[in-house]
Order: C-alpha cells, then sequence, then structure tokens
C-alpha cells in the first residue's frame, strides 16, 4: 500500500462517499418548508409548500420604532466596556500571576533564618500564604463583586496589586 501525506487527512470510507456512495452535506430545504412535518388531517405529513400569506415579512423582522429598540442600543454602548473591562481584567490577571511567580521565588530562597523554630515556622507560613494570596485574592474579588458591577471589581483588583507587591523579592535579591 502507497503512504502519502493525503493518506492522514482521510477517515475510513472516505472512498466510497468519493465513488458516490454518500454525499457529504445535509440537502438544502425548500423555500418555504417547515423543519416539523405538518398534517392535513389524515394523519400522513404533507411534503408541500405551505399556503403563501400576504404579511411584509420586513414587518415582522425590523420592529417598529417601541421603547425596546431604545434599550437595545444600550448592550451595544456596554460591549466597548465589557471588553475594556475584560482587558484590564487579564492585565491584572497577568500581574497577579507574576507577583505570585516573585513571592514563590522568595519563599523558595528564603533568605532569613530565624533562631526560634516556631517563629521560622510562622516565618515561612508567612511566605506561602503569600504565594497564594494572589490567586485567592483574583478569586475572591470576582465571588464577592458579584451583581456589583466591572468598575467596582477593577477596583478591588487594583488594590490587590498595590497591596500584593513582593518587596522581599526586590530587596532581598541584593
Amino acid at each position: 500500500m502507497e503512504n502519502t501525506d493525503d493518506d492522514a487527512l482521510n477517515w475510513a470510507g472516505d472512498d466510497a462517499r468519493q465513488r458516490g456512495g454518500g454525499t457529504w452535506s445535509v440537502p438544502e430545504r425548500r423555500k418555504g418548508a417547515s423543519l416539523s412535518p405538518s398534517s392535513d388531517g389524515t394523519g400522513e405529513p404533507t411534503t408541500g409548500t405551505p399556503p403563501t400569506t400576504d404579511v411584509d415579512v420586513t414587518k415582522v423582522i425590523e420592529p417598529a420604532e417601541t421603547p425596546q429598540a431604545e434599550t437595545d442600543a444600550e448592550p451595544k454602548r456596554s460591549t466597548v466596556g465589557d471588553s475594556v473591562a475584560l482587558i484590564a481584567t487579564g492585565i491584572l490577571a497577568g500581574v497577579y500571576l507574576l507577583f505570585s511567580i516573585a513571592w514563590l521565588i522568595t519563599a523558595l530562597r528564603d533568605p532569613i533564618k530565624i533562631a526560634d523554630p516556631i517563629a521560622n515556622f510562622m516565618f515561612d507560613l508567612g511566605l506561602w500564604l503569600a504565594v497564594a494570596a494572589g490567586p485567592m485574592l483574583f478569586a475572591s474579588v470576582f465571588v464577592a463583586g458579584r451583581g456589583r458591577g466591572r468598575i467596582f471589581r477593577l477596583v478591588l483588583l487594583i488594590v490587590g496589586v498595590l497591596v500584593l507587591i513582593p518587596w522581599p523579592y526586590f530587596s532581598w535579591g541584593r
């Protein structure tokens, strides 16, 4: 059997379809045909086209000037704000990830050794909690900020970034 690169793009049974044994697509619906079979009262489904009506389709599809049409414009304005909030949240998520990595490096190198074992344990525990603080704060902002708006969540995320700056990573590196 000859093995070519095109064999990787074929499925078993493709040869039968290429010879006319099957079709690749679903046949198109006829214009005016419904998705569900209709009945003409005999119990047998009919397949003919439904009777035409004198309804103007453009009036059915396009609603008239109503208060509902005014509220439809509001989501278009909020999608820009949603996009900006999504991008800002992504940037802040990256900052939280970098801060967690910096705290992890700080916890792993642990330059301070305290003579008291309990104090040393508490100091190490604090470093490891600082590693987990970024993801925990990021998740808790979304849980606590439900229903309060995206500005509230972004402000909380920015405050969290300012609180969780890994100062030991910058100062202990010297």
